[in-house]
């Protein structure tokens, strides 16, 4: 999209989005540089309908700053993209039977609104859970055992040989300074300025730049070429990376392009495992394996599980040696690579963005969403369609904290 304009015709564009306190300074345009599916919100169904395309050149109005959210959809498909709401598109009436002030919908992939470079502030976070929040999680961000044990169970038995590696936990609790024992020196600064890296894209309790998200060369079709290139670039030369621009590059240069933008959220966070490495000055390939069934591209090959899979993401970062943890006993650490139910495709992978797993960073809230607050961005409950944790991956030697036990329902017994 190209730069965008201030309306300087304030009393249309206050009416044309229907709220009395818009102020010309307020509201911004974009104009179209490519036909836009856009969908609308039906207010029977709480379920978002596709409507129409509208062309090249169109223009779209919105209030900054745009929000990403979750929508289920009419034909019950299943999609993971983000979609901005509360869009006008100049000339085009919303219909009777959509939900007014959601107003016209997009997907993030269409509809370039921006900031994509600079400094963001920390997101605001919720003071408390709610009613949504706390039958899946604890205040504390805890999740519900007896909500999450079956997928637990299931996920214990995949990665039965270091699953929450017990020893380690036992050294924690036991013995704290031989924790780290069996890790070389090198090791250990290897695995943490890796994890550093991790937490440093993850953190958003805290400002955060752009650069690790897009591209950000002032002019979007620019950086969209450059996604592409490198992840072409990354495909045919297996070991080499982008250090930064992580949206851009899974979301844009490599899921759309390969024809699974809908579900990019697995290639998301390959692609920030990659370029953390990368920052890290390690070689990621040391780890997952050049290999069809170990390395960390792409692959639609039918005899394995591609990492642009959650399921096969799951299995390459075991095989790569990382630790999977369980949340109802240990806290999610910022940086971890979450996933969501049996940890399997269909299924849904995210970062965890911090506050001990109740801010999350996905392909469709890569500024951060906070999961206490879900009813306010979304108008169906994704939580447990999405965002349960049922395990979170970290580096060896990376050793995060138990979750006091005061509830002993929650504990594991031998």
């Amino acid at each position: 999209m190209k730069m965008l304009i201030r309306i300087v015709n304030g009393i249309f564009l206050a009416g044309l989005l229907c709220h009395e306190a818009t102020f010309a300074q307020d509201v911004v345009t974009i104009q179209t540089e490519r036909p836009v599916t856009v969908y609308c919100l039906l207010k029977d169904s709480m379920k978002l309908k596709h409507v129409r395309s509208v062309p090249v050149g169109t223009t779209i109005a919105f209030v900054p700053p745009l929000r990403t959210s979750l929508y289920e959809f009419e034909d019950d498909r299943r999609e993971t993209s983000g979609f901005y709401s509360g869009l006008s598109i100049v000339g085009v009436e919303l219909p009777s039977s959509c939900l007014r002030e959601e107003g016209w919908v997009a997907s993030m992939l269409d509809v370039d609104a921006g900031p994509y470079t600079g400094i963001m502030p920390p997101l605001e976070q919720e003071e408390q859970g709610d009613e949504r929040f706390r039958e899946y999680y604890h205040e504390s961000g805890r999740p519900r055992s007896s909500r999450l044990r079956p997928f637990i169970d299931k996920v214990a038995k995949r990665f039965s040989l270091s699953w929450n590696k017990r020893i380690e936990f036992e050294r924690i609790n036991d013995h704290p300074e031989s924790a780290l024992a069996h890790l070389s020196v090198s090791e250990l600064r290897k695995w943490r300025a890796i994890y550093r890296e991790l937490a440093a894209f993850a953190d958003r309790t805290r400002e955060f730049d752009l650069k690790y998200l897009y591209i950000g060369s002032y002019n979007r079709a620019e950086d969209f070429e450059q996604a592409r290139e490198w992840s072409t670039f990354g495909e045919k030369n297996y070991g080499l990376s982008a250090m930064f621009g992580a949206w851009d590059v899974a979301v844009i240069g490599t899921a759309q392009r390969l024809g699974f933008g809908a579900t990019p959220c697995a290639e998301f966070a390959s692609e920030v495992i990659r370029q953390a490495y990368k920052r890290a000055g390690y070689d990621f390939t040391k780890d997952f394996k050049p290999g069809l069934h170990t390395q960390l591209v792409v692959t639609f090959d039918k005899n394995t599980w591609g990492p642009q899979s959650v399921r096969g993401l799951g299995e390459r970062l075991a095989k790569a040696g990382w630790i999977p943890w369980d949340p109802t006993r240990i806290m999610p650490m910022t940086g971890a690579i979450a996933m969501h139910g049996e940890a399997t495709t269909p299924g849904h992978t995210y970062i965890i963005g911090g506050a001990d797993g109740r801010i999350i960073v996905d392909n469709a809230h890569p500024l951060g969403l906070d999961l206490r607050g879900t009813s306010k961005r979304h108008k169906t409950n994704f939580i447990p369609r999405q965002y349960l944790h049922s395990v979170f991956w970290l580096p060896p030697g990376i050793l995060p904290q138990a979750w006091e036990s005061e509830d002993e329902s929650l504990m594991i017994s031998e």
